[in-house]
């Protein structure tokens, strides 16, 4: 008999819960993917993947209200034809009649924690790597369809008049770098080639701009080919919420394998060595110092070395002196003497093999042979550090590099205390928001299966009123669930936004917690009402 009214009402349940599931998704999943469709320009194919891959996404909101709405219609429907009070002159009691609402809730319970810690990290790294390979028809549909665009993730803009994808080909083109919205470079040429190079977390994109003309602060060149490369990071992969579990904890294990902190761990980095290269020039006192690369040594000097702005300005009485290597890798001959009025040292590359560059302004040259010249700007690449830095900096985890060398350095300029500040900061950002988004994952598991039960009892109440409105209430206790973990969670990065924090404040995460404790005693309060009724 138990059984008999287990599966009468569990059909029901199933069909208005897989009915509902199916309506909702399909809504929400469509517009889920309307931004990337009008961000990015994908096409039809790319339309169908998106809308596959978010489907997940949208199943983790879907299932409980889907749940909701089964449960307070299929139980407001078994009491308003009395079928509760034939089930209960049967002597079949009111929790035995509950049961089938109570493994829903736990059907979904479990399913929104598998989706949540696994399914949809899994399907939105699919749907990144769907946009990634598909990098190329995306620029070149938008510079046909926008005439421009936006490297996302990087200082470049794209202008071009025409676009030929067959070839990889533009045409016409201005390429805009910017700061702080500030345009501090433009290239410009009649054409261009643009190549991609495709990795697992983002892309490589470059620009081999022809025959271009380019435009700074430092004043304008021209160059028969120049390359421009620009990096696209992850758009949806570096988000706290599309992590799996695993690599919530590597994460919080190994900051620095999270790219918005690897991103400002590595700046900080870089800064950090200009300051101290900076640093020795100042200690030499007027004297030569020297690097090298794979094809000669360079000597310079300078009254007065400043390191800011990712930079090292050399200040006047600048001389630069290149020599070539000998068999034991030291300076032999002469090969030229550079006088100029400006000379910058730049990093080369975001890597712990970071590697320099000079580059001389205003310069003349004259060779050992009695030849000189009058270059509009001369760059050496490709320095090694000198072996007395190369073996502080020989640690290869950078935050630890970071704070073992940041001592060594007497007066660090604000703006490298500023970014220790910065991705230090970063990290403690992260840890709370992994705290708080492992939490809110478990709370709103768990309240499924409260939410459910309630949803039952109140679609029970309402036996006698419209169907919807047992759904209605039941939307409540799911509501009051989710401004919970909405507290919670502000509470604790606002903690840790808030000035001189150093460690994640857990009075978020016991409001979500507490949030759930009331919700289960109000469950607890409405079936013991329920049960005298």
């Amino acid at each position: 008999m138990v059984f008999t009214i287990h599966r009468y009402i569990f059909r029901d349940l199933i069909r208005m819960f897989l009915l509902s599931t199916v309506a909702m998704t399909v809504i929400m999943s469509l517009g889920s993917i309307l931004a990337p469709i009008q961000k990015f320009g994908v096409g039809p194919k790319q339309v169908l993947s998106l809308l596959r891959y978010s489907m997940p996404v949208s199943l983790t909101y879907v299932l409980p209200m889907a749940a909701l709405f089964a449960t307070s219609l299929a139980y407001g429907r078994f009491a308003s034809d009395n079928e509760l009070d034939a089930c209960r002159a049967s002597g079949i009691s009111k929790m035995t009649i509950i049961y089938p609402a109570f493994c829903l809730g736990l059907a979904v319970a479990i399913a929104n924690l598998l989706l949540s810690f696994y399914v949809v990290p899994t399907y939105v790294s699919k749907a990144e790597r769907s946009i990634r390979a598909n990098a190329k028809q995306i620029v070149f549909k938008n510079i046909q369809r926008q005439g421009y665009y936006n490297i996302k993730g990087s200082k470049f803009t794209l202008v071009a008049d025409d676009a030929v994808p067959s070839k990889n080909l533009l045409i016409g083109v201005n390429v805009i770098e910017t700061d702080k919205q500030r345009p501090i470079s433009l290239t410009s040429c009649d054409q261009a080639y643009v190549k991609f190079d495709t990795h697992k977390h983002y892309n490589n994109v470059t620009i081999v701009a022809k025959n271009a003309f380019q435009l700074d602060q430092q004043g304008q060149a021209y160059t028969q080919e120049l390359p421009i490369k620009a990096k696209l990071p992850s758009l949806l992969e570096d988000n706290i919420n599309f992590q799996k579990l695993e690599e919530l904890k590597e994460i919080r294990l190994d900051p620095i394998n999270f790219e918005p902190i690897r991103k400002k761990a590595y700046k900080a980095y870089n800064q950090m060595v200009l300051e101290i290269i900076a640093q020795d020039i100042n200690a030499t006192n007027g004297k030569l110092y020297q690097m090298k690369n794979d094809d000669f040594v360079v000597l310079l000097s300078a009254d007065e070395v400043i390191a800011k702005n990712g930079k090292i300005a050399l200040i006047n009485n600048i001389e630069l002196y290149e020599y070539t290597l000998n068999e034991e890798g030291r300076a032999d001959k002469l090969i030229r003497k550079w006088i100029c009025k400006a000379a910058y040292v730049k990093v080369e590359k975001n890597t712990p093999t970071t590697q320099i560059y000079i580059t001389l302004d205003g310069a003349s040259w004259k060779s050992n042979s009695g030849y000189s010249g009058v270059p509009t700007r001369y760059s050496i690449h490709n320095l090694l550090f000198p072996s007395s830095i190369s073996s502080r900096l020989s640690n290869t985890d950078i935050i630890d590099s970071i704070e073992k060398n940041m001592p060594l350095i007497t007066k660090p300029s604000p703006s490298l205390s500023s970014m220790v500040k910065d991705f230090k900061r970063e990290i403690l950002l992260t840890n709370a928001d992994i705290d708080t988004e492992i939490q809110s994952r478990l709370v709103f598991g768990i309240g499924c299966i409260i939410i459910v039960l309630m949803s039952a009892a109140f679609g029970i109440f309402n036996k006698g009123g419209h169907p919807l409105a047992g759904f209605g209430l039941s939307s409540i206790p799911a509501a009051a669930l989710i401004i919970f973990m909405s507290m919670g969670k502000n509470i604790t990065n606002n903690a840790a936004h808030r000035h001189g924090a150093v460690k994640v404040d857990s009075n978020g995460i016991i409001v979500m917690w507490l949030g759930l404790a009331l919700l289960f005693i109000a469950c607890f309060w409405i079936y013991r009402k329920l049960l005298k009724t």
